[in-house]
């Protein structure tokens, strides 16, 4: 049983990590407007941002948040 705070914790965890996956994903035509703008090439800053955001998208829908309990034989 968990207490309230905590899952208020919880909570706000979820929502801050959703946050920043969303803002990584917003980061790739940003990246690409500045590249843009600025004269450089656009492709690979947005195969870099891609890469980032994928990356960390599939981490998150891989291991979830990291809420989950850890069971004390896990690393046995």
């Amino acid at each position: 049983m968990t207490s309230a705070p905590l899952r208020d914790l919880d909570g706000l965890r979820r929502s801050v990590g959703r946050g920043l996956i969303a803002l990584l994903w917003l980061h790739v035509p940003f990246n690409a407007g500045v590249a843009c703008a600025v004269g450089n090439p656009i492709v690979p800053q947005v195969i870099l941002g891609l890469i980032l955001a994928v990356a960390a998208t599939a981490t998150r829908r891989l291991h979830g948040d990291g809420l989950r309990r850890a069971s004390p034989w896990r690393w046995r």
